[in-house]
């Protein structure tokens, strides 16, 4: 909500400006405030977290990661201020082998335990298929 104020309040201060002092100098400075102001939202929005057939994919923005559930060793809770595509400090870590390195990404799916039971299962499944 804060921040949807700050958005709508820059804005309005931008076309007030440009509608009283119409010059190269304002045209410019808008358009700069306008691409600072939306950017970070293209790197955040989308934000989901899909479980497929084979993988978990984890989409934010323009990043996507596609984790195997074969590779995942670890599903645990964390509460980290580390970034990730997460809009909670009640996250996920989700640690995952990437050929001899391990990794992981923070989540914060919602409904949090039928999200990891779900998880849990395909994991569970893709370990018993390749056994």
């Amino acid at each position: 909500m804060l921040l949807g104020g700050t958005y709508l309040g820059t804005l309005a201060l931008l076309a007030y400006t440009l509608l009283t002092d119409f010059s190269t100098t304002t045209v410019v400075m808008t358009v700069v405030t306008v691409v600072a102001l939306f950017l970070p939202l293209g790197l955040l929005f989308p934000l989901y977290y899909e479980l497929g057939e084979t993988h978990l994919l984890v989409r934010c923005g323009i990043q996507r990661w596609r984790i195997p559930y074969d590779r995942i060793e670890a599903v645990e809770p964390a509460r980290s201020w580390l970034s990730g595509p997460s809009m909670s400090l009640d996250r996920l870590r989700i640690v995952y082998r990437t050929g001899s390195y391990r990794q992981s990404v923070l989540i914060s799916p919602e409904p949090r335990a039928a999200f990891i039971e779900a998880l849990t299962a395909r994991i569970r499944a893709a370990r018993e298929a390749a056994a």
